[in-house]
């Protein structure tokens, strides 16, 4: 079983597993914990009109970065853009902290080409080859345990296009540094706006906690977005198309249906609950981006 799993890309030996869990739990725990500390210490960091400002933006930078950059791009080649966008698009992709691009390029790749199967890495219908019953588990799995129980995907075989290309094998291997910046970054401009007080509501803030609500949505995907919902005509998996604010809000990665019958596409449908893909349409206007896919 081990030498047919290896020829699908499924890693089963214990140290990729355990260096997969080290950088998902990382990953989680440091955003977590500080989100953490900041609500626990809210008398001397609560948020202010700059920490609201600097949130938002950085978690609207975040949202680019999963829709447009790791999703639409790194995975699906929507679009074609160039080296000064791939480099920002990388960037803000791992600002998210969801784990090195090549990893998450080949887990999604993993994830679509065993959709709801046996081998599907984040289904809630199966956790490797074992059927889930309990409702609650086929959340939860989905949600977050799937990242660290399941065997990790291989990159070379899902990712290789990933992994020879410059800015995103970089942007893995600089994943730490890049991450550190994801704090950094907020923390300075809110010196900038307010001094070191301000510096420290935007660490914890416009920081932690923005990346620890961009996990839960990035999951969300993975688990309601799997269970609950209408389906499109032509997809042959249990993938479901949320509800239209849930969509709106995570840019159209909602139309989870719609995107799994046809994957390539850099525009959902409807087009009116897709706004990564109406930036996708507006930058290939100005001609920021081009061969764009549409269905």
């Amino acid at each position: 079983m081990r030498v047919e799993l290896s020829e699908v890309g499924i890693m089963t030996d214990s140290k990729a597993m355990r260096r997969n869990a080290i950088v998902n739990g990382v990953s989680i725990g440091i955003p977590f914990i500080g989100t953490l500390i900041g609500l626990l210490s809210s008398g001397f960091s609560a948020p202010t009109s700059s920490t609201v400002f600097l949130f938002l933006l950085f978690f609207l930078f975040n949202l680019i970065g999963v829709s447009v950059g790791l999703h639409r791009y790194f995975s699906h080649h929507a679009f074609e853009t160039s080296t000064w966008v791939r480099w920002l698009l990388g960037i803000l992709s791992t600002w998210a902290m969801q784990g090195p691009i090549d990893r998450w390029v080949a887990d999604h790749r993993r994830h679509h080409r065993f959709s709801d199967q046996p081998l599907d890495i984040h289904s809630p219908y199966w956790s490797r080859q074992n059927k889930i019953t309990s409702g609650f588990m086929r959340f939860a799995h989905a949600h977050l345990l799937w990242m660290f129980v399941e065997w990790p995907t291989d990159t070379r075989l899902y990712a290789k296009d990933t992994i020879s290309d410059p800015i995103s094998r970089r942007c893995s291997r600089w994943y730490w540094p890049i991450c550190a910046t994801s704090f950094l970054v907020p923390a300075m401009l809110g010196y900038a706006m307010g001094g070191s007080d301000e510096a420290v509501r935007a660490f914890f803030w416009a920081g932690c906690l923005r990346i620890f609500l961009m996990h839960q949505f990035t999951w969300m995907v993975n688990s309601f977005g799997h269970m609950f919902g209408g389906k499109t005509e032509g997809s042959r998996d249990e993938s479901r198309n949320m509800h239209w604010g849930v969509t709106l809000l995570f840019l159209g990665e909602g139309l989870h249906s719609y995107h799994h019958a046809h994957q390539r596409t850099a525009v959902n449908q409807p087009a009116s609950l897709d706004p990564a893909g109406y930036l996708i349409t507006f930058l290939e206007t100005i001609h920021v981006v081009w061969k764009v896919q549409r269905f």
